[in-house]
């Protein structure tokens, strides 16, 4: 089960929102007790897909390690993933698919041409069975957001 603070919701929702154009992605960052994951904040980070970006993304191998370096030894760990599909389901795309790893959670939002929002959470149970799609609760809380952008600004 994952457990998403509505606030955390709202950000994301926002980032894809503010980014029509790319798949928009990030980090989930929280408490993982047993079967139970507990997002607490988000890390957003650049999509650094080559090709396809709106159809498509990935995160900088790099970014993940610092943020496991970050997290070692604290009360926190990466709980999964989320990214946004542009004008289509919430369902993983093959892409998605070959990118996965087992038991980490992987929000996929959606945002339609009207504004509307949908998401839902998937967990990749093994390369045998594929995705599974994951309960979700969304509950009240104050998360913190943390914004690594690998691009460097001049």
């Amino acid at each position: 089960m994952l457990y998403v603070p509505h606030n955390v919701i709202e950000q994301i929702v926002a980032l894809c929102k503010a980014d029509q154009h790319a798949e928009v992605c990030g980090v989930l960052i929280g408490q993982w007790r047993g079967s139970e994951k507990r997002v607490g904040r988000i890390v957003h980070v650049e999509n650094v897909a080559q090709t396809h970006r709106e159809t498509r993304y990935r995160i900088d191998d790099r970014v993940i390690l610092a943020l496991e370096n970050t997290l070692q030894g604290l009360a926190e760990e990466i709980l999964g993933f989320y990214h946004s599909h542009l004008n289509s389901s919430v369902t993983p795309s093959q892409h998605d698919t070959a990118l996965a790893w087992e038991a980490y959670s992987y929000l996929i939002v959606t945002v339609d041409r009207s504004g509307g929002e949908s998401y839902a959470s998937w967990v990749m149970e093994s390369r045998n069975i594929g995705f599974q799609k994951e309960l979700m609760k969304v509950i009240g809380g104050e998360p913190t957001a943390e914004s690594l952008d690998t691009r460097r600004e001049e």
